[in-house]
């Protein structure tokens, strides 16, 4: 993560009990529906931009070094550049997203706006409409080209490691790497917790990846 005034924060989190990252949901309506999500919505309104910011106000209070905006698709609220700058204000902002509304304007504004951190979730190479995936890297190509053409905030991008991403996972990574973007690998847990893949192949491509 790209923290901007780097001396200001390490005081705030060390000696006033600062909250280094909040999260903050803008929004919980997607534009996609992945067949393992829980969180899906189809219909509910965006938070009110003056709501998000009195909540804004509060975080700013506690001194939170790091404002996350999420969903839903954060990208979806049509404040979210607004949003970014009045966060940025007083703490480090970052977006997590699915991908596939950074379109050009999109990504200027978020320049314009001063946003840190975006991360991109990407779950497989290849999407599986028969599992309800849809968040693969070929679908999510060419907005990854706009970001490494355009982008002026930290670009992360975090994979999933799991049953329908592994047998092209060495591959994934080599195509998100040749962007230059930062990349983390994320398990699948169950409802209890655990991490839910098991054996060999798994634990060769994670020691591969770290």
């Amino acid at each position: 993560m790209q923290i901007k005034n780097l001396l200001q924060a390490v005081p705030r989190v060390l000696f006033s009990n600062a909250p280094l990252d909040a999260q903050l949901i803008v929004t919980r309506r997607c534009n996609l529906s992945c067949g393992y999500c829980s969180e899906y919505d189809s219909f509910s309104q965006p938070v009110p931009l003056e709501d998000l910011k009195e909540r804004i106000d509060a975080l700013h209070r506690l001194g939170s070094v790091n404002i996350t905006l999420l969903g839903g698709e954060p990208l979806i609220h049509p404040d979210v550049a607004e949003i970014t700058r009045y966060a940025g204000r007083k703490a480090n902002v970052s977006i997590v997203t699915n991908g596939f509304l950074l379109r050009n304007g999109v990504i200027t504004a978020l320049n314009d706006a001063g946003l840190n951190n975006l991360t991109v979730s990407i779950d497989t190479l290849h999407a599986d409409p028969s599992r309800y995936i849809q968040k693969s890297f070929r679908s999510l190509k060419t907005r990854l080209e706009r970001l490494a053409r355009l982008a002026k905030f930290d670009v992360h991008v975090t994979a999933v490691l799991c049953d329908a991403s592994k047998d092209d996972f060495r591959e994934l990574v080599q195509e998100v790497q040749a962007f230059g973007f930062r990349m983390s690998l994320n398990l699948i847990h169950n409802d209890r917790g655990y991490v839910t893949i098991k054996g060999k192949p798994y634990i060769d491509l994670y020691e591969d990846f770290y």
